[in-house]
């Protein structure tokens, strides 16, 4: 009790003591100007321009001091806006799928004996507090207009609270202070710093940021601090990309290598690979993971019950101990735990996936007979609006359409060749394939490979009618069949800058012709002709139509292949 209430008054005076500092300036301004000057709507408006305007001068601060004590630049981050320079590349800008908190600029010194961190760590505060001084000397030569008046008094106290606030050394407040702080406690924390800067130049690599797939409605996710930024993208990237070993393979080998100021991040990198495949439904290869975890590893697995060791703790009891029943107890804990993460995106990315693991297990106890073979969102979307019950399993497999054969031939071809891929692993149940292109002047339009090919593309599209064929393929009982669907739409004249700031505010990289029919892109579509969801990714009234015909004798709401096989031994 003693412990708590002492923490409790520490809390109250550090509380008070940050209101002291961050109005100390107070009294100082009274001298010169009225109290209804200094507080007032106008300046509280200054204050929010000033508060941007104070991280981006932060930044630079630590731009300016890093260059002059031998930093290398690697990238310059505000909100979305990222300015970057890849080793032996240009300078480039470009726009990432998530938000860091205010902003970053990420150096790293060109020898590791560099030992100038303070003047690097402290730059951005040094500059903040040079424009509060400048703005202080230049309110001595007042009094200005109103306005310039009320410009000078925002700035100057933003730029102070930034200063101290990024000074002082305790967690929650800032990164600066309390890294010099860290530092000064323990000089050897200096190189954990330098490994994890070397994590995070090396996962500004273009390709990387390619590879970022978000979660569902979670495109807008706040992170606590810049390093934390670049944690998420990897945990991100294991769990929701494509399995590609090499990559993760690079990954590993980063983490192994190079460390972490965390040691289990090497092995968490591991565990959430392994609870990747799992959500993945690739249960054999998921179980031979976890044999090659070592005897440590897998013991400490077995202790966690809450966060993302708790979630691999439920896959391993689920899927190696054959025990549903303790999984889905351990995922109901960590869900009752989830909100005490130490920040939002922990949590968030902990709720998601016990949800996922939860519905996982449940599906596996009774499967439905169909199975969606595909990664799209879009897809498990109108199948689900739809009330038909499935399941969702996609395989990898080349989506390159033969360029001999007429694209409605070669999009059915590439359908039933995702079809095919989970047909073999469950021959039991109905697999449903579908890949979708975009079609104008003969010219056969996919995803686009970087920013300029959507501009390309929509660019392309402006102003005229194209077409959208959705190849489909349901294969039952060792029969195929497939159908192509034809939607004709007719855009209105863009703009380039129109088409730039589209791309700029949807994610069009996953999507054919570089855009969504269901998303911003609907204000410039004029006309459709044919089916909407096709247009989509999916036609569901042609679907529907042709499941009816091959599972008549069957209720699709509520379908699983239990009752389908007890259907066929009567």
């Amino acid at each position: 009790m003693k412990k708590n209430r002492k923490k409790q008054i520490n809390k109250i005076l550090l509380s008070l003591l940050v209101i002291v500092i961050a109005f100390s300036p107070f009294p100082i301004l009274l001298i010169r100007y009225d109290f209804s000057e200094i507080f007032n709507l106008w300046t509280c408006l200054f204050l929010l321009v000033w508060f941007f305007a104070g991280i981006v001068i932060h930044e630079v601060g630590h731009l300016i001091f890093g260059l002059l004590t031998g930093y290398r630049f690697i990238s310059f981050q505000v909100g979305k806006t990222l300015i970057q320079k890849p080793t032996g590349k240009p300078l480039r800008f470009k726009r990432i799928p998530f938000n860091g908190l205010g902003g970053q600029c990420l150096m790293i010194p060109k020898s590791k004996e560099n030992k100038a961190f303070f003047l690097f760590n402290y730059g951005g505060i040094i500059i903040n507090f040079f424009i509060f001084l400048v703005l202080a000397g230049v309110i001595q030569f007042g009094p200005f207009t109103k306005t310039l008046n009320r410009i000078f008094i925002s700035g100057l106290w933003m730029n102070y609270l930034l200063a101290v606030m990024n000074a002082l050394p305790f967690i929650g407040l800032t990164n600066d202070g309390f890294n010099h702080r860290l530092y000064k406690k323990n000089p050897d924390i200096y190189q954990k710093i330098l490994d994890n800067l070397e994590i995070a130049s090396q996962l500004n690599d273009d390709t990387l940021y390619q590879d970022i797939r978000l979660p569902l409605h979670k495109d807008r996710l706040s992170f606590a601090n810049t390093f934390d930024v670049y944690i998420e993208i990897v945990r991100f990237f294991v769990l929701t990309a494509s399995h590609d070993e090499k990559r993760f393979d690079q990954i590993r080998e980063m983490y192994q290598k190079r460390g972490s100021t965390i040691p289990i991040y090497g092995s968490l990198i591991e565990v959430l690979y392994f609870v990747s495949t799992a959500l993945k439904g690739d249960f054999d290869r998921t179980v031979a993971l976890y044999n090659n975890f070592d005897k440590t590893l897998k013991k400490q697995l077995d202790k966690e019950k809450t966060g993302l060791g708790g979630i691999a703790n439920a896959v391993k009891k689920w899927l190696v101990d054959k025990n549903s029943e303790e999984s889905k107890r351990i995922l109901d804990k960590v869900l009752r735990k989830a909100h005490k993460q130490s920040y939002l995106a922990e949590e968030e990315q902990i709720k998601m996936l016990s949800k996922e693991l939860a519905d996982q297990i449940k599906r596996a106890e009774n499967p439905a007979l169909i199975i969606l073979a595909s990664k799209s969102p879009r897809r498990k979307e109108i199948l689900a609006n739809a009330h038909i019950h499935f399941d969702v399993m996609a395989q990898d497999t080349e989506e390159n359409l033969p360029s001999d054969l007429d694209p409605k031939e070669a999009i059915q071809m590439v359908a039933k060749a995702k079809a095919e891929a989970v047909y073999r692993l469950k021959p039991k149940h109905l697999v449903i394939g579908a890949d979708t292109i975009v079609l104008i002047d003969n010219e056969v339009l996919g995803k686009p490979k970087n920013t300029e090919d959507a501009i390309r593309m929509l660019s392309l599209l402006q102003g005229r009618t194209h077409q959208v064929i959705t190849g489909v393929c349901i294969i039952y009982r060792d029969e195929a069949k497939t159908f192509a669907e034809v939607t004709e739409v007719t855009f209105a004249p863009m703009t380039i800058e129109e088409i730039q700031d589209y791309i700029n505010k949807e994610n069009v990289m996953d999507k054919a012709g570089a855009y969504a029919i269901q998303g911003m892109a609907g204000r410039y579509i004029t006309g459709i002709r044919g089916e909407y969801y096709n247009v989509m990714g999916l036609p569901i009234a042609g679907l529907y139509q042709n499941l009816k015909e091959r599972l008549k004798e069957y209720d699709l709401c509520a379908l699983s292949l239990s009752e389908a096989e007890k259907s066929e031994q009567l």
